[in-house]
């Protein structure tokens, strides 16, 4: 049984991992798109 939470954990670490880089790709490139809109690097630098 604790083999079996012990690899539960593992696997939730691992999704998390996995969300937190989706996240911060799909940040980047809504980052990227804002700036390609020619916004001054001021407004792109808050927003982030």
């Amino acid at each position: 049984m604790d083999n079996f939470l012990y690899n539960g954990k593992r696997n939730l670490i691992a999704l998390l991992t996995v969300a937190v880089l989706v996240a911060v790709g799909a940040n980047h490139a809504h980052n990227v798109h804002v700036a390609h809109t020619k916004i001054p690097v001021v407004e792109v630098i808050e927003l982030t």
